[in-house]
């Protein structure tokens, strides 16, 4: 069963993400463990589903140039 305090973080990062477009000030981190425990639970869950790409996104941006 999906936890209450997982939804409000799911919800908070996508308002978050759709009011600024930017992945910045995100704990990308913790937003990926909350998505992959959520997802675990209920796999169509559709804000997990959403910030699924939108955590691909930040992890690209975070990765060093080589």
């Amino acid at each position: 069963m999906v936890q209450f305090q997982d939804l409000q973080i799911l919800l908070d990062a996508n308002n978050h993400f759709e009011l600024t477009q930017s992945v910045e000030g995100l704990a990308i981190d913790e937003l990926e463990l909350v998505c992959d425990r959520v997802l675990a639970s209920d796999p169509l869950e559709p804000l997990a589903f959403r910030l699924g790409p939108i955590i691909e996104h930040a992890r690209e941006l975070q990765a060093p140039d080589d």
